[in-house]
């Protein structure tokens, strides 16, 4: 069993818990209550190699559970920034997010992704696609815009992530070698 953590960071209500929930069961539920306390799926993405598995995190966006938040970036192999193109402050908010995760311990090598989520409501949007696009494009992370509500996205996004993420590695640091060697069997 894995602990390979990829975590989805982002403010209240852009959508991290329909995102998973679309993620888990490929369907798409409308009554979900605010996240307070992290929970997490398992995924095993790639039939052909059963023993590549990661768990993708749902955590808190309100501002109250942020430092609770902290506690689960140490070690994890990436991040989904998530905003809400029909909310501003969310994309806004991104930075913030990213900062905390750079600065939360995570692996050296671990992936951030942009997700603007609720790509469907383009009549609603208030964030400028070209800014997000300058944006990701400058921060050098991979970009996706998705729709829990409807799907799109979503596949490319999982794609994206399985081939992003760092397989595991044995350390070298806490690799243990163990050397034979032969006794000298002369005397004096």
């Amino acid at each position: 069993m894995s602990n390979s953590r990829v975590l989805l960071l982002g403010d209240a209500n852009v959508g991290k818990t329909s995102l998973i929930g679309r993620i888990s069961s490929g369907e798409f539920n409308p009554i979900v209550t605010p996240t307070t306390a992290a929970g997490f799926i398992t995924l095993q993405p790639d039939p052909k190699d059963p023993s590549f598995e990661f768990q993708l995190w749902d955590t808190a966006g309100m501002e109250r559970y942020r430092s609770v938040n902290k506690i689960y970036f140490r070690d994890a192999v990436g991040a989904i920034l998530v905003f809400d193109y029909t909310a501003k402050q969310s994309f806004e908010d991104i930075e913030m997010w990213k900062s905390d995760f750079i600065s939360g311990d995570a692996l050296p090598s671990a992936v951030m992704i942009l997700v603007g989520n609720k790509y469907d409501k383009k009549d609603d949007f208030e964030v400028n696609e070209g800014e997000v696009r300058s944006w990701a494009e400058e921060n050098g992370i991979l970009y996706f815009p998705v729709s829990a509500l409807t799907g799109d996205g979503i596949e490319d996004l999982l794609d994206a992530l399985t081939k992003s993420i760092p397989r595991k590695t044995v350390k070298a640091d806490t690799a243990l070698s163990i050397v034979e060697t032969e006794k000298n069997k002369k005397c004096c």
